[in-house]
């Protein structure tokens, strides 16, 4: 989750208020996005929190839409 500027704390992909209390029961994605500073492209770390709210259409949340077994196919065949 994200701290926002209002002091909630927000999914980074629906918007749910997860308040205070489930801020620690997210799914962390770290990617790298390239920011230009002054010329000078620098690879920089973002941090994504995903929820873990369940709702009818999505049984495990936003995690559930991110990293779904399809998007980890791969990686599950991969792992013994």
């Amino acid at each position: 989750m994200s701290l926002r500027s209002d002091g909630s704390y927000r999914c980074d992909r629906c918007g749910t208020d997860v308040g205070n209390g489930s801020a620690q029961e997210s799914t962390v994605v770290v990617m790298v996005d390239l920011v230009d500073a002054g010329g000078l492209t620098v690879p920089t770390p973002v941090t994504l929190n995903f929820c873990l709210q369940p709702r009818p259409d999505f049984p495990r949340g936003c995690t559930g839409r991110v990293l779904s077994d399809s998007n980890l196919t791969d990686y599950r065949e991969t792992r013994p």
